[in-house]
């Protein structure tokens, strides 16, 4: 399961994904448990990207709090 509208991405692939994001759109990081994705949120910062945030406590406080939620596997090609 992920959030609803999520797109997985492996952070090896963060440098190709720059390539195909809006940088004035606001972006959510999310990992499991909202340590990795500070990392990730805050290199997109330095990047450029103007709104970025990371989830505290990750996709495990998401789901705690009952936050929309689906299963299957979204994809983005980079």
């Amino acid at each position: 399961m992920h959030p609803q509208g999520a797109f997985h991405h492996i952070t090896d692939s963060i440098v190709q994904l720059m390539q195909n994001i809006d940088y004035e759109k606001s972006i959510l990081v999310i990992c499991s448990k909202g340590v990795s994705s500070q990392g990730i949120a805050q290199y997109l910062h330095n990047q450029g990207v103007e709104t970025v945030y990371s989830v505290d406590g990750g996709f495990e406080a998401w789901h705690r709090q009952g936050l929309p939620v689906e299963a299957g596997t979204t994809n983005i090609d980079v």
